[in-house]
């Protein structure tokens, strides 16, 4: 367990270990919670969680549409140069 001292404005310093374990950074928003006499920190999420329904059209595609047989052979493509990229380092 780990302790620290609170300031006369009610701050305390999270300790650097439990800082990154949950990745906060100067600037990060965080939430309290009464839980059972404790009070419970935790992070609030950089970006809202977003269904592909929810996302879609987000991004402006300008231009024809791109059938999906498109897509599937562009990220065959895509994948197949990353495995010859990878398999020349070895």
């Amino acid at each position: 367990m780990r302790t620290a001292r609170m300031s006369s404005k009610g701050q305390v310093a999270i300790p650097a270990a439990l800082r990154e374990a949950i990745d906060l950074r100067p600037g990060s928003e965080v939430s309290f919670e009464l839980a059972g006499g404790a009070i419970l920190l935790r992070p609030v999420p950089r970006f809202k969680a977003v269904t592909p329904e929810e996302g879609y059209g987000c991004i402006p595609h300008k231009g024809r549409p791109v059938s999906e047989a498109a897509i599937r052979r562009a990220a065959r493509a895509a994948a197949a140069a990353k495995w010859r990229r990878r398999s020349e380092r070895r």
